[in-house]
């Protein structure tokens, strides 16, 4: 892994008033080489992600809370060892001995020589576009939906559906899909060399790809198949929702 070109410490600083509420946005900026990776915690609050040209992680943080106070202890944490970028969202305790006021949405971009992102949200929608390398992406309460993708991925949400679109299979040796509450929809290149595993209790399986479900024996219904020489293995589970593997 090479080393890190270098750190732009730029951090842009903005305070409005809008509605009773207090927001502050805030920019930084990442300067990385080839292979490096992206990690991002938050606990209230979409995450934006979608890919860029260059050398650089851009990203854009706003901050909302109901007032100064509650806004000054929201911290957005942020660390660069080497190629490795990680950001968190924390919450300094107030006087009662918590704080789960003010939420925090991110818009990031990553250039594609960031070949591992990870993404662990508990309240708020994951959007993820044209991103490149491995994803691992888990969720609480809250929607993914993903676009543009060519690597191995791993993506669970207890509540919230999942949609992912992929351009390439070629370098994606594995696709894993996990959701309580929710569907899960996969959209693949028509000539897709797939085994797919996929099981719902309370939900339907349908494919494009010629493979049928069957029922279980006491709930739900699961697929096991293949298409074409494998390549691409598919985990899919859904708990309450359908599952769908299609053309895209």
């Amino acid at each position: 892994m090479n080393k890190l070109i270098g750190l732009m410490a730029f951090s842009a600083l903005t305070t409005t008033s809008v509605l009773a509420e207090e927001t502050k946005t805030i920019e930084k900026f990442f300067e990385v080489g080839s292979g490096a990776s992206f990690s991002i915690e938050n606990t209230n609050g979409s995450i934006d992600i979608e890919s860029t040209n260059g050398d650089r992680i851009e990203m854009i943080v706003t901050l909302t809370a109901k007032d100064e106070a509650a806004l000054e202890r929201i911290e957005i944490v942020t660390n660069q060892t080497g190629n490795e970028v990680t950001v968190s969202t924390e919450y300094e305790q107030n006087h009662w001995g918590k704080n789960n006021s003010g939420g925090v949405e991110y818009t990031i971009k990553l250039p594609a020589n960031v070949t591992s992102t990870e993404v662990d949200l508990v309240n708020g929608g994951l959007l993820m576009e044209g991103i490149s390398g491995e994803v691992d992406a888990e969720l609480i309460n809250g929607a993914i939906e993903a676009t543009g993708l060519n690597g191995t991925g791993q993506f669970n949400s207890v509540n919230g559906s999942i949609k992912l679109t992929y351009d390439d299979l070629a370098n994606v040796n594995r696709i894993d899909a996990d959701t309580v509450n929710g569907s899960i929809n996969i959209y693949l290149p028509d000539e897709a060399n797939i085994k797919v595993d996929a099981e719902t209790m309370h939900g339907s399986i349908k494919t494009d790809y010629g493979l049928m479900a069957k029922e279980n024996l006491f709930a739900g219904r699961h697929l096991k198949g293949s298409v074409g020489s494998a390549d691409t293995k598919l985990k899919l589970e859904s708990v309450n929702g359908s599952i769908k593997v299609l053309k895209k």
